[in-house]
């Protein structure tokens, strides 16, 4: 399969959040096309994992997730542990 041309291509972006007062933490995913557009945005809240490893690899998981929800392809993933994940379905 050939690589995306850049118009086609999507970035999306994901953080995690600890609230240590209400021991919750968010969720938060940001795609957006070759231009910078934000095609699709997605935060939530969820019970407080045992570490932030365990969020960034919860967060980094319901990226992929959102993604191919909303059937989007040619997308690369990048969060805060400096991971840079091609994906094309």
């Amino acid at each position: 399969m050939d690589p995306p041309s850049p118009s086609d291509s999507l970035k999306t972006n994901f953080d995690g959040a600890i609230f240590q007062e209400s021991n919750e933490a968010g969720t938060g995913v940001v795609i957006r096309n070759f231009t910078g557009e934000v095609m699709a945005a997605l935060s939530e809240k969820i019970a407080k994992p045992s570490s932030v490893s365990i969020l960034e690899s919860i967060v980094a998981r319901r990226a992929v997730q959102f993604v191919r929800e909303l059937d989007f392809d040619h997308s690369h993933f990048e969060g805060d542990s400096d991971c840079y994940i091609p994906f094309t379905k």
